[in-house]
């Protein structure tokens, strides 16, 4: 409630009418008490908003996702190894880049001519981390001659959001969870560190069996440790009997090519393009979008920044692409741009 509507209501109530006088001694004191009184309703609001998991925030949705059995996923950071040669030891915290993204090593080793694998994280936390096999080539180590990740840093992530967590709760709320359902195949696939979103496949193989295919926590395909965490932990608790098979899910690439109109930066568009479809296709993965709707990517074409294009093709066509089947996910694999 507004100090305003306090004040009228107060005023309403006094029977002097000389006391309801701007300046006079009975209204500054009601003005005083409103302002007060409005920041207990407030508090009262935002109160109430908290008891509730659609309204609820920060740590008082913590505590009710705790109440129904679920932790916020915290951030992590990317980890991988590398394989460095050189000579002499190579101390831990020994840096390594990926342009302005750096990486330490987690353990001492000593260098030889031919390569020794090291463990190592990057030094910030979140997806930022994550980076594709052979990217990580640079560093000021005096006695690394050459070193490189031939294998792609994955686990790094944010701290699940407000409205992650959120879904995740109402998830387990709202669908109908028995001994061993679908939807409990779900929620414990969720549940593991790295899983961003599920597809529960019942009966994929015949009578008992279950197939469970998962997207990492960047919407992406996750990585062999996740898919592990996934089987050990569904395997612990699933019903007996019933037979589990955890898959990654598969990827359908898109390649898209694209003419733009002449003394337009062509690199720049493309990665604004680049950008705007690879989150676009990160938002439908997973969600029952049977197809990648030809109209939709010249859309966000025009949403990178062209006033025009022409001979728009997604796969070397001038349609909409399918979905393989509802395991596999799409992702952008190239853009080509043109000037015209």
């Amino acid at each position: 409630m507004e100090p305003s509507n306090i004040i009228q209501s107060m005023k309403n109530n006094l029977r002097i009418e000389a006391n309801k006088i701007e300046g006079g001694f009975a209204n500054d004191l009601i003005g005083a008490f409103a302002q007060e009184q409005a920041k207990y309703y407030l508090f009262a609001s935002w109160l109430m908003n908290q008891q509730f998991v659609a309204t609820a925030t920060d740590e008082y949705l913590d505590y009710l996702a705790i109440d129904n059995g679920l932790e916020r996923k915290e951030a992590k950071k990317a980890t991988g190894t590398l394989i460095a040669k050189g000579s002499g030891v190579l101390p831990i915290g020994s840096r390594f880049s990926r342009g302005n993204i750096h990486y330490e090593t987690t353990e001492e080793k000593t260098l030889t001519a031919t390569g020794v694998i090291i463990s190592a994280e990057c030094v910030i936390i979140g997806e930022v981390g994550n980076a594709s096999a052979n990217t990580i080539t640079e560093t000021d180590v005096s006695n690394v001659t050459e070193a490189i990740n031939e294998h792609a840093f994955t686990g790094g992530r944010e701290k699940e959001t407000d409205d992650q967590l959120r879904a995740r709760i109402l998830k387990k709320l709202q669908a109908p969870t028995t001994s061993g359902n679908k939807y409990d195949y779900e929620k414990w696939a969720l549940s593991v560190d790295g899983v961003g979103r599920v597809k529960v496949k019942p009966l994929i193989n015949g009578a008992g069996t279950v197939g469970v295919y998962v997207l990492s926590s960047d919407l992406d395909v996750p990585s062999d440790e996740v898919i592990t965490s996934v089987s050990e932990y569904i395997e612990d608790i699933k019903p007996i009997g019933a037979s589990l098979i955890v898959n990654k899910a598969q990827t359908q690439s898109i390649d898209i090519e694209v003419t733009v109109p002449s003394g337009v930066d062509s690199d720049e568009i493309k990665t604004s393009i680049e950008n705007i479809i690879d989150a676009y296709l990160k938002f439908i993965a997973f969600k029952d979008v049977p197809y990648l709707s030809y109209a939709r990517v010249g859309d966000m074409i025009f949403n990178s920044g062209v006033s025009d294009y022409s001979n728009l093709k997604i796969n070397n066509g001038i349609s909409n692409i399918n979905l393989t089947d509802d395991t596999h996910f799409f992702k952008l694999n190239s853009v080509v741009v043109h000037n015209g």
